[in-house]
């Protein structure tokens, strides 16, 4: 909570005051000034002239009693009413008077230029602490006459006192359902409706303690449950001692006025069990309240003056209706968030925060606050009794955090709207760092390695039915020689054109003829329209692969594998994503390597148009029936500066026991021997390459090094098992999808470690968290086949937590 300390360390209202003006921010600091204060000697006497007409009329008899130990003044009720009323008018206009004087401007604006500075609104809660003796006359005048609490509507006023201790009670934090009340009903008032209005809270058990001998209430206070807070409601009163110091006593009974040192021990003991406030709903209390500070309580609560017993029982029951409330309402909330906000403002902004404050808990406001809306609401009896909405007034302990609802149960809350600007605004902020990094590809390398653990954590796979992977291994090279002869490719594309494949591929260049055999080979080429042979494009001109002689540029497809380099090495990269269409090539027209498709996209373009399923150009992407191959573009998934002259998807690999066995294999020997069963050919996609190791072909995949031929097979796998078996095609988040998706975790990691409060618990929650974004990841992966940030989301998550501790810790 934001507090407001003016320490008046010397002076009166005759001389002046030395004041010292301190604010902090969740025991931040911001700023801490000293001031001279001019002295304002007629305020003392028009506080005497006030009080003094006040007092002879409180104590005119009414028929409502007073709750007090001085006798009754027989005197014109009328006429005193209309003194007292010129009296209360005069001593507050001086009071607003030394308020506006140039001195005490200084500390004003002063104080207004430190909380705009530092973003502070006018809405948030402040707790504006007077720091003064104990006879000192700053605790009789009223405070909120100062324009600052006009300004602020939800800032409290409390007083410390110069006895108190700097004692740090830890024993209070025991969380329990109920509160329980002590409460104490003296002689000679109509005390039980207090008891009354107590024990009709929900959370409240209220006791009873009715005109109690000092053992019997030594005994109370003593107990062993403890009590959250004292109430007497009875007669009381407040004197100078010999010494010159304030001193306050209560009437048990009728024989029985005590003072505070007669059980002085018993209320230090039910200070050190859990007793956090004392209100004494009597009359002159500040006495009692210079006593109880040097017992170090808590919170304590008195009236200044007299006070009649229908104001005392008004004052109760709205501070009961005050005090376990939320703060304020969801507009009051709104507002001063809209004071965070940029301009322009927008009605879609105030839309979206007051449906998120309407969502989250709303704290109950500090007990400062709530006695000021108590006074407030008293106002209707300033009528017959001019001034007494001021009489109530609240002391704290300096070591004691402000006292709430929630606290007093034992429940650790800290205030919603510092906690509530931290964690969105710091949420926000380390968004836009991590995706503004993201988008200068800082994180790629870490996101393509999760990328490739999450293809390899997806579930089993069966192998492809649909295709058929022929592959010459090293006996086949030994038998029939290196290159391949014409004459064996041509026997091989024979022995499966009898079994009525869907379509051939030959991923075997073959640029040159290999004698014997070409014109065998050459005439399979035109008459064959569902045989592709391979060319590249990405070589120089003199090292690039041609078509073969004579076949037709629409039976050619580019087998151009392109990688995702490792950081910091030069060997090869990572095939993650796979090239269907080239706009144009690359090199130009001089390439014998003219098509614009590449090999993948050749087979099953011809095996899908084989049954009848269209393919065509959907909105720049291809589709395929009815599915659509989303093209990698700029900002997609970790992707942000990829080249876009191509049509690429990303590579869903197969993830079968072996990813290079997506599908059927045999050897050329074996189809050349008959070793083979006919149902392993007709009706499927043939891949035909080499295998054997000592003809180097490697290629990195998340897999591992794998064959180019294999990589081919897993890319028309992909576009068939979408059209036929509705496997999903690999696909992402949109650019503001993923910035909603990694500020949802910054929010995350922001909430749980500013809720909880112990190491081992936000350990434990931060583990938990990490795991469920891992867990929501991997399911949209594997089972949803969308790629959604989980390296961005997961330092998010870090960095908003650690900040919110590094914050929370200051």
């Amino acid at each position: 909570m934001l507090t407001v300390t003016l320490n008046f360390s010397r002076g009166d209202f005759t001389t002046g005051f030395d004041v010292n003006l301190s604010i902090r921010n969740s025991n931040a600091p911001i700023c801490s000034d000293n001031f001279r204060l001019a002295g304002e000697p007629l305020i003392e006497r028009l506080l005497v002239d006030w009080r003094n007409k006040y007092e002879q009329l409180v104590l005119q008899p009414r028929g409502d009693g007073t709750i007090s130990l001085k006798k009754a003044v027989t005197r014109s009720r009328s006429s005193l009413a209309k003194e007292c009323q010129a009296a209360y008018e005069n001593l507050g206009e001086q009071v607003r008077s030394w308020f506006q004087s140039p001195s005490f401007e200084k500390i004003r604006l002063r104080l207004i230029q430190s909380l705009k500075s530092h973003g502070i609104s006018d809405h948030q809660e402040i707790m504006v602490i007077i720091q003064a003796s104990g006879d000192s006359l700053l605790r009789q005048i009223d405070w909120y006459q100062w324009d600052f609490f006009k300004n602020h509507p939800q800032a409290g006023l409390i007083f410390w006192g110069s006895s108190y201790d700097s004692v740090i009670r830890t024993n209070r934090a025991t969380p329990r359902k109920k509160i329980r009340v002590l409460c104490i009903l003296g002689q000679g008032v109509q005390n039980q409706t207090d008891w009354e209005l107590l024990n009709n809270l929900p959370d409240v058990v209220a006791v009873p303690l009715k005109n109690p001998q000092l053992e019997e209430l030594c005994q109370q206070l003593r107990d062993q449950q403890g009590w959250d807070i004292l109430v007497y409601a009875g007669h009381s009163s407040s004197r100078k001692n010999k010494s010159g110091q304030m001193r306050g006593q209560i009437e048990s009974d009728l024989d029985n006025i005590l003072e505070c040192n007669d059980f002085k021990y018993a209320l230090t003991a039910a200070a050190d069990k859990r007793l956090q406030l004392i209100i004494f709903n009597s009359c002159s209390g500040l006495g009692l309240a210079n006593q109880l500070t040097e017992f170090n309580i808590p919170h304590i609560m008195v009236m200044r003056e007299l006070v009649p017993e229908s104001v005392a029982q008004g004052f109760l029951q709205v501070l009961l209706q005050e005090f376990p409330q939320p703060q304020t309402s969801s507009v009051q909330f709104l507002q001063a968030l809209l004071d965070e906000l940029p301009q322009p403002k927008t009605s879609l902004a105030k839309k979206l925060l007051q449906v998120l404050l309407d969502k989250l808990p709303q704290q109950k406001i500090s007990l400062s606050t709530a006695l000021r809306h108590t006074q407030q609401h008293l106002e209707s009896f300033n009528q017959n009794f001019p001034g007494v909405n001021s009489l109530p007034v609240l002391f704290q302990n300096p070591t004691e955090e402000p006292l709430t609802w929630e606290k007093l149960r034992g429940e650790a809350i800290r205030p919603f709207l510092p906690w509530l600007r931290t964690v969105l605004v710091g949420s926000v902020g380390v968004t836009l760092l991590v995706m503004g990094v993201r988008s200068q590809e800082r994180l790629l390398p870490w996101e393509l390695k999760a990328y490739d653990h999450l293809i390899q954590s997806r579930l089993l796979e069966s192998e492809d039915e649909r295709l058929l992977i022929i592959g010459g291994d090293e006996e086949d090279l030994r038998r029939y020689g290196w290159p391949l002869p014409d004459d064996i490719l041509a026997r091989l594309l024979d022995k499966l054109e009898q079994h009525q494949p869907s379509v051939i591929g030959l991923d075997i260049v073959r640029d040159q003829p290999v004698p014997p055999g070409q014109e065998a080979l050459v005439k399979h080429f035109q008459e064959n329209e569902s045989l592709v042979a391979v060319c590249a494009f990405n070589h120089s001109l003199e090292q690039t692969p041609a078509p073969p002689p004579q076949s037709p540029e629409t039976q050619v497809g580019f087998v151009d594998l392109f990688y995702d380099p490792l950081p910091g090495k030069t060997q090869q990269g990572i095939v993650r994503h796979y090239l269907l269409s080239r706009k144009s090539n690359a090199i130009g027209q001089n390439s014998p390597c003219q098509t614009d498709y590449s090999f993948g996209w050749q087979l099953a373009y011809r095996y899908l148009t084989a049954k009848g399923i269209l393919v065509e150009i959907f909105n720049k992407d291809w589709k395929f029936g009815s599915v659509v191959a989303k093209r990698l573009e700029k900002h997609s998934g970790g992707y942000q500066k990829i080249d876009e002259a191509g049509n690429q998807l990303l590579l869903n690999y197969r993830h079968t026991d072996d990813p290079a066995h997506i599908a059927q294999q045999v050897t050329i020997r074996e189809i050349l021997d008959n070793n083979f069963r006919p149902d392993w050919v007709k009706g499927r996609v043939v891949l035909i390459g080499i295998t054997a190791p000592s003809i180097k072909d490697p290629h990195g995949t998340p897999y591992g090094n794998m064959r180019g031929l294999f990589i081919h097979a897993h890319a028309v796998s992909q576009i068939i098992s979408a059209v036929e078996d509705d496997r999903h095609l690999l696909s992402w988040s949109p650019w503001w999808g993923d910035i909603l998706w990694v500020w949802l975790w910054s929010l995350t990691g922001g909430v749980i470690f500013w809720r909880l409060q112990t190491s081992i618990h936000q350990a434990v929650a931060l583990s938990i968290s990490i795991f469920v974004l891992y867990g929501c990841c991997w399911i949209a992966f594997s089972q949803l086949a969308v790629w959604i940030p989980l390296v961005p989301s997961a330092l998010a998550l870090v960095f908003t937590a650690g900040g919110v501790v590094v914050l929370s810790n200051k």
